[in-house]
């Protein structure tokens, strides 16, 4: 083989790349990402006579779907891991390319397994979130079976993504992902308002959605990084292992950490059926759990607050990954330390900022309600005050979680990292959630240690001390062994 031809390469070069300009367009996606998904929110909410029943159920359903997601996509994390790895060591694009197809096939395969498993379980997991026979339920249950379906489109997707992420050309999926979004916002109108298809329409626009830009993604992955040779798609096992010992860590914990949130979301919703005529009422064919209406809020506005840091870790693995392919330890340090003195000033700025203004916060919600609802949330206001104070603390956390993640996740070494989260979380959720749950005596709206307040303190330990230990083990280095380090992880090659 010519060497030169083999060390032919198409990436865009460490020098043209910074860590701003890698983060600020996953800044700019997400922030799209978030109005779509409000947009997406208040076109259901505003159906005459059925909005808060499609609100709810779509709601819920969204939470069971994200797990789903995660179980399709936790390959991912390692794809990108590998590729930007092998382009800071200047590797041959054959190797590369390997990579590429190994994890493509393999997400396609983990795919339809999920899908049909997903097409088995999601009417059992709605148990724990809606009464079974009710409009919330059998919306939530019409709109969970045929969202699973977009799953078939979207992790391709996400892979091409990472690939493409790691070659430096972000703008190309940034492009993509926001004509996704505004390909299921404007359907989704569409469908809802205009043809009055309900909960089956917003899913049907997020399926062709997803489906349009993965073809737009396999165009630009044949333009940017290589010509898709069907010979070549195939499983390499060599390569199918790497991915696995850096991605399975990635993956798990991803899965624990929403499965968790899943079970979070079942304590809530129990609590409120648990105080009929406090936090649950029925209006003729509407079922208002106010629990569920709260931590809807307040999830929809923690996740904003989260999007900075999301962003910047996006671009900061980026970086990293080359550079922990090239052994600059200490630019990668350099580059984590940079993301998460941005992200944790914005991130705790925002956090204040919600707090103070979440009357109005709630006030928009009411906008999208029925007359049934609107008179109940003066209630949803005491609910949401302590959560929201909450999540000031919590963002702390979160945000060293999410950034000092990111230096060992570009080394491929995430175990420990995963292990700790994975405990700490269900030790905790264990402890607050079922106290909460079962030994909650009255409907005291600023109760500390029971109900909803004593959820979301558990999350903020939860997201506390796992910052702690992420922020610790990276500045300890022990993630940096010989039995793990980059050179090992090609032994196998």
């Amino acid at each position: 083989m010519n060497m030169d031809k083999a060390k032919k390469t198409n990436y865009i070069s460490d020098s043209k790349l910074s860590l701003v300009s890698l983060s600020i367009p996953f800044l700019f996606m997400s922030l799209a990402s978030f109005a779509a998904s409000i947009i997406n929110t208040i076109v259901l909410a505003i159906v005459p006579n059925n909005g808060v029943v499609y609100a709810e159920a779509v709601g819920t359903a969204s939470r069971i779907f994200n797990v789903l997601a995660t179980l399709c996509t936790f390959i991912i994390g390692g794809i990108g891991v590998i590729v930007a790895q092998y382009v800071g060591k200047k590797k041959d694009e054959e190797d590369i390319h390997k990579a590429i197809y190994t994890s493509i096939f393999t997400i396609i395969i983990f795919t339809l397994s999920i899908f049909v498993f997903s097409e088995i379980i999601s009417p059992f997991i709605l148990f724990g979130y809606l009464k079974p026979g009710s409009d919330q339920y059998n919306n939530g249950l019409i709109y969970i079976e045929t969202i699973a379906i977009s799953l078939l489109f979207m992790t391709p997707k996400s892979a091409i993504g990472a690939v493409v992420n790691s070659y430096g050309y972000v703008k190309h999926t940034i492009i993509w992902n926001i004509l996704g979004i505004f390909i299921d916002t404007g359907l989704t109108i569409l469908f809802v308002i205009g043809i009055d298809l309900g909960v089956l329409g917003s899913s049907l626009g997020t399926i062709i959605a997803n489906f349009v830009t993965l073809i737009y993604a396999i165009i630009i992955l044949n333009k940017k990084v290589l010509k898709w040779n069907w010979k070549k798609f195939k499983l390499d096992k060599k390569i199918f292992k790497k991915l696995l010992k850096i991605s399975v860590p990635i993956g798990f914990e991803k899965l624990s950490y929403n499965f968790a949130m899943l079970i979070v979301g079942i304590f809530i919703a129990q609590i409120g059926l648990k105080f009929k005529g406090s936090f649950y009422f029925e209006e003729g064919t509407n079922k208002i759990n106010l629990l569920n209406v709260s931590n809807t809020i307040i999830q929809t506005f923690s996740t904003i607050i989260t999007i900075t840091s999301i962003a910047f870790s996006q671009g900061g693995a980026i970086i990293c990954a080359r550079k922990m392919g090239a052994k600059d330890y200490a630019g990668a340090e350099k580059t984590i330390k940079k993301a998460f003195l941005i992200s944790l000033i914005s991130d705790v700025i925002l956090s204040i900022i919600l707090f103070f203004i979440q009357t109005y916060l709630v006030d928009f919600f009411e906008i999208t309600q029925s007359d049934d609802v609107k008179k109940y949330f003066n209630i949803v206001k005491k609910i949401v005050f302590i959560p929201f104070l909450l999540l000031i603390f919590l963002q702390i956390g979160r945000t060293l979680n999410i950034i000092y993640l990111t230096g060992p996740m570009s080394y491929g070494n995430l175990l420990y990292n995963s292990i700790f989260s994975v405990i700490n979380t269900w030790v905790l959720l264990i402890i607050f959630g079922f106290v909460s749950l079962y030994c909650s005596s009255s409907s005291n709206y600023l109760d500390i240690l029971y109900g909803m307040n004593g959820i979301y303190l558990f999350m903020m330990f939860d997201e506390l001390f796992r910052g702690v230990f992420n922020y610790w083990w990276w500045k300890s280095k022990k993630w940096k062994k010989k039995k793990d380090n980059v050179e090992n992880i090609e032994k196998t090659s």
